[in-house]
């Protein structure tokens, strides 16, 4: 019976490995999908190794034109003319991963999802290990399944791109601190653990070579050393060998970036523009609109600095390093209300905006208002699995220290990822997901550890205390067998120390959102109000030839769930309302149709905390209530937008809604709306908004 008791949870990983592979490959299958410069990195992978980083932006055009007739060779016939200048481990990866000879982009698309499939179990695996070691096997057997069932992992394993890899390298910097490197538990000699750390410091170094957010890890993990050996001295030479490993993988990069650009580092591309790209990601009164790359380069010229095409990366990220301390100095509030959102974002996996790598999978996690997916059960459940892993760490380091230390390790590992990655940007899907396995690490140990807790010492330190009255002091004491440890005194010290910064970080970053509202000092003024308006107000006059089509100066088309529709300008008399032209769409029968204007984040600034009208004449002869109007994005979930619903047949009518717009907004976009049971064409013309209160 004990040996039977021992295979079960060994049965329930094979369970877990069969369900989560089984989910990969049900989705690899229907949605297998690359990211649009995937045959760049196959070419990168070509020339890798005779030219590390290298790749030829002419091949790619032919490829691209005809991908079924590549064929992959690591001896290409002809030289790479460019070089990658960011990461370029992915190509040194799939150097290896695709045979020669293989033909067709597609085909080796589908081989590599199959390997990050593979790689996507054995992190399966890796993650029942690190729940076996902190609360016994089933606890791993627990873990592993949430895994095998997380969302995100499955559609980031069959989607072709190198944010991706992040994942498996994550894992095993946790694996490490987690189940290899435990001094409390075995007896490690001094050369077991320099070996030990050399090869750790490699992995890390490595990874750095996919994602450069790998690089400061082993610092930001190096404190877990003294904290498990309690030893300076031994603390400080197991660094150095960790640090030792890392520069051993780094130094091969660096000189990759010093054969190509001169310059002995790890990479050529610039830092400090984005922090001004940041700051363009959200309402900010310094003129910037987004974090697009042409958007930044447009905006340093606009603003007297250099043109990167034609001054070089050193000129133009010198000129952003000066105006991001400037804005730094002038308005810290902007950074720390902008930080403080990014790190509640990431921290609660509730991603903003989705609007990069559309040709990927959506994230699809506990909460994301902007998806179908969105429900409140499903919020509600996201702050309560935040809420478990912060009682499960408050738990565990009052009672349960070396408990403490097998959760704190992947807490301090994730924290890390969510911080660096959302220090300047909202958190996007892709960028986080060394995030993911730690996020499912910390859930399944931390309802085991409470289950554990409450078992052992919950329901016996009860029936004690109802013979007994314990102080607080001498019931901690009880929990953990210790009558005389004056280390008690000191966690409980950290952990309310911990939770009063937690406070304060939080509202001084809603104070800081607050302040958003004030007129800005230091001679930045806010957007003159006829600056925000919107562009194209009045008739549609004023059309961008896009292809062969058309689309109205300012507006973009979408149809979600669906496609088929079609947008076109008419100039009938009888179907526009003024002016010479009026936006007609056809409806397909599927999904809905928008018309949208998307207000940049330096002109939402000066809609904060006003009150808008949002007016449009429709006509159409639809005669499906309900299906066609215009609605106001507000930020958050669809089902809450306001709307004004078209409800005559055939009849020019104007649509108005009135809203305020709220003090926290990050997105404001204005919708002229067809739904999929429209049954006849829609006009839409003479749209204006106004601002209708300054307060």
């Amino acid at each position: 019976m004990s040996n039977y008791k021992k295979i079960l949870p060994w049965l329930a990983l094979l369970a877990a490995i069969i369900v989560g592979g089984a989910l990969r490959l049900h989705y690899f299958n229907n949605h297998l999908a690359t990211n649009n410069g995937f045959a760049v990195f196959v070419d990168m992978a070509s020339h890798f190794f005779r030219q590390p980083g290298g790749y030829n932006f002419q091949k790619y055009i032919e490829t691209t034109k005809n991908p079924d007739d590549y064929i992959f060779t690591t001896k290409p016939s002809y030289r790479a003319v460019g070089s990658f200048r960011n990461e370029k481990g992915w190509a040194f990866i799939l150097a290896f991963l695709i045979p020669e000879g293989t033909k067709g982009i597609n085909n080796i698309a589908k081989l590599v999802a199959l390997y990050q499939i593979f790689f996507d179990l054995c992190v399966l695996v890796l993650l029942f290990f690190a729940g076996r070691s902190l609360a016994g096997p089933w606890c791993g057997a627990f873990t592993a399944f949430l895994y095998a069932l997380f969302l995100p992992a499955i559609y980031f394993s069959t989607w072709v791109v190198y944010y991706y890899w992040a994942i498996p390298f994550s894992c095993l910097s946790a694996f490490f601190w987690s189940v290899l490197y435990l001094p409390e538990r075995r007896k490690w000699s001094f050369a077991s653990k320099a070996w030990l750390f050399v090869s750790y410091g490699f992995l890390v170094g490595f990874a750095s070579f996919l994602r450069l957010s790998f690089v400061p890890l082993t610092l930001v993990m190096s404190p877990l050393i003294y904290l498990k050996e309690r030893n300076i001295k031994v603390s400080l030479l197991l660094l150095f060998f960790m640090l030792l490993g890392q520069g051993v993988a780094l130094a091969p990069q660096m000189a990759i970036t010093y054969k190509w650009y001169g310059v002995f580092k790890l990479s050529n591309r610039g830092v400090w523009h984005t922090i001004i790209s940041g700051l363009g990601l959200y309402p900010n009164p310094f003129g910037i609109k987004d974090s697009a790359d042409l958007t930044a380069v447009r905006w340093a010229i606009d603003n007297g600095g250099p043109d990167l095409n034609k001054d070089g990366m050193e000129a133009y990220d010198a000129f952003m390093k000066a105006k991001a301390l400037e804005f730094l100095k002038l308005r810290p509030d902007i950074y720390l209300r902008n930080f403080v959102s990014n790190l509640k974002r990431g921290l609660t996996m509730t991603y903003a905006f989705g609007q990069r790598y559309y040709s990927g999978p959506r994230f699809v996690g506990l909460v994301d208002s902007n998806t179908k997916f969105y429900t409140t059960p499903l919020l509600v459940i996201s702050w309560i699995f935040f809420a478990v892993i912060f009682i499960a760490l408050s738990i565990t380091l009052l009672f349960d220290y070396n408990r403490f230390m097998l959760l704190f390790a992947p807490f301090l590992q994730g924290l890390y990822f969510v911080t660096i990655l959302g220090l300047y940007f909202p958190p996007v899907d892709a960028h986080q997901t060394a995030f993911y396995p730690l996020y499912i690490q910390l859930l399944g140990g931390s309802i085991c550890a409470l289950i554990l807790f409450i078992s052992k010492h919950l329901f016996p330190l009860i029936q004690l205390l109802k013979r007994s009255n314990y102080s607080l002091k001498r019931t901690m004491y009880i929990i953990n067998g210790e009558q005389n440890n004056p280390s008690i005194r000191a966690r409980f010290f950290f952990f309310s120390v911990c939770t009063l910064f937690i406070f304060v970080l939080w509202l001084s970053g809603t104070v800081a959102a607050n302040r958003l509202l004030a007129e800005t000092s230091h001679g930045i003024p806010r957007p003159p109000i006829k600056e925000i308006i919107l562009q194209n107000t009045g008739s549609f006059e004023n059309w961008k030839k896009l292809n062969k089509d058309f689309l109205p100066l300012g507006w973009g088309l979408v149809q979600v769930d669906g496609m088929g529709a079609k947008l076109r300008r008419t100039e009938d008399p009888s179907k526009v309302a003024h002016g010479k032209y009026s936006a007609e769409i056809t409806p397909s029968g599927k999904g809905i149709v928008l018309l949208y204007h998307k207000v940049t984040w330096d002109k939402l600034y000066g809609f904060l905390g006003k009150t808008v009208r949002f007016q449009a004449w429709v006509s159409s002869q639809n005669s499906v209530q309900r299906q066609v109007g215009i609605a106001l994005n507000n930020g958050i979930n669809s089902s809450n937008w306001p709307k004004a619903f078209y409800n005559d047949s055939g009849q020019w009518k104007l649509l108005s809604l009135t809203y305020r717009i709220p003090i926290g907004t990050e997105k404001l976009v204005f919708y002229c709306f067809v739904d999929q049971a429209a049954n006849a064409p829609v006009y839409f013309d003479a749209i204006t908004v106004n601002i209708i209160t300054h307060k």
